[in-house]
């Protein structure tokens, strides 16, 4: 899971190097995300990928 999350934040940092996930996630979203919130992330069942 790590390495999927490492793996975004380095694209963001391609995108807009002065960026973190939160400000990325505003600069597209109509839904504003505060800048404090605790971003979560859930494991991904690599099986739905066989389907």
């Amino acid at each position: 899971m790590r390495w999927f999350y490492q793996k975004f934040l380095i694209g963001i940092k391609r995108i807009s190097p002065d960026s973190d996930l939160i400000s990325y996630i505003n600069k597209y979203s109509k839904v504003k995300v505060n800048g404090d919130a605790k971003v979560n992330f859930m494991d991904y069942d690599w099986r739905l990928n066989e389907q």
